[in-house]
């Protein structure tokens, strides 16, 4: 033992008897040859989980208290394709928490009061007794205490279809939506005959099911609210499709519309521009720092149409409106600017 003193203080006491009084500052340090700290106790816990009643499983895991509910941190995997996924886990010892996760379904579900569970703070979650050294497996179905995942759902075969002949470039096409997680990356659609139209036969649930196309160009479709072949839900617009169990459907639309063919999109416009095409022509007008602009009668001669450019109170001093951000029909002749945009930024009120 070493014995560290920092600092003494010195008392005089009475009758010439000095007493040494330790007011702070002690440190003891002990030294033993041939002794470590104390290690964390651990037991590798297989994790598995029946998944062969989802429809689709994306990105399945396993998390818990052991990894800060980070359903990124311990995948599982099912390398015979038994629908059986496992993980194994160094555990701390204790009760430890946890559910599984797909991507599709997110975190398990689980029943209050079901024997594999425990609820604390009014969450549900499985729970499993880690015991030092002692390496244990356990298997259960998606979101019971049963081994198995239970009776498989029944699916139906729908084809869908989008025409992207009026796309001018199309690369990694696919159909994402509620099936699938909307993981871009599932469903692919091909066009194996070379005439535009691109499809995937998907296994779906009954019911309605909410879905888009994707290409990696365009991203996303961007669907009107309201169109006939759309549902509106939490302020996203989709397709959807109503399933019905044992009916197979086959669903063709064009790009962004409910019509079964692709509308091209419409030309840039080209110069002298004078915005009375608008049904033929996209003038693209692009709002920036606190603009904006409409098109419409020419306030001062009724007989034009033109661009009304309104810049509010808290806009910057180089608010304005670009015409054509996506590039004119022609580059502009004037070489001296080397530019095929227009840009506005004169004040109307």
């Amino acid at each position: 033992m070493k014995l560290a003193l920092n600092p003494p203080f010195i008392h005089q006491a009475p009758g010439g008897l000095q007493r040494r009084i330790l007011m702070w500052g002690i440190l003891l340090t002990l030294l033993i040859p041939g002794r470590s700290h104390a290690q964390v106790q651990t037991a590798d816990i297989t994790f598995c989980v029946d998944l062969a009643c989802l429809q689709s499983v994306t990105a399945p895991s396993v998390f818990g208290t052991f990894n800060g509910w980070n359903a990124g941190a311990n995948p599982i995997t099912d390398p015979d394709g038994d629908n059986i996924y496992c993980a194994t886990v160094a555990m701390p010892v204790g009760d430890q928490e946890y559910l599984f996760f797909t991507q599709e379904e997110d975190r398990e579900n689980m029943t209050p009061g079901d024997p594999c569970t425990v609820t604390n703070f009014g969450f549900t979650n499985r729970v499993i007794t880690v015991v030092a050294g002692v390496a244990q497996t356990v298997t259960f179905g998606w979101e019971t205490c049963d081994p198995t995942c239970g009776t498989p759902p029944v699916t139906t075969d729908i084809t869908l279809c989008v025409d992207l002949a009026c796309q001018q470039s199309v690369t990694a096409p696919s159909v994402l939506g509620t099936f699938n997680g909307w993981n871009a990356a599932a469903n692919p659609v091909s066009d194996p005959d070379g005439d535009g139209v691109f499809c995937a036969t998907v296994a779906l649930l009954a019911g309605d099911q909410e879905y888009k196309f994707f290409f990696q160009e365009e991203g996303q479709e961007d669907l009107t609210p309201g169109d006939p072949c759309t549902v509106t839900n939490f302020g996203f617009t989709n397709r959807v499709i109503t399933v019905v169990q044992g009916v197979a459907q086959t669903a063709t639309f064009g790009w962004e519309v409910c019509d079964p063919n692709c509308i091209p999109p419409l030309p840039p416009p080209d110069l002298p521009i004078t915005f009375e095409d608008q049904a033929n022509i996209d003038y693209n007008l692009v709002d920036f720092a606190g603009a904006c602009s409409t098109i419409g009668t020419d306030p001062v001669d009724p007989s034009n149409i033109a661009v009304s450019v309104i810049k509010k109170t808290n806009a910057a001093v180089f608010a304005g409106t670009v015409v054509g951000d996506a590039g004119l029909a022609n580059p502009s002749p004037n070489a001296a600017c080397a530019r095929d945009k227009v840009s506005w930024d004169r004040q109307t009120s």
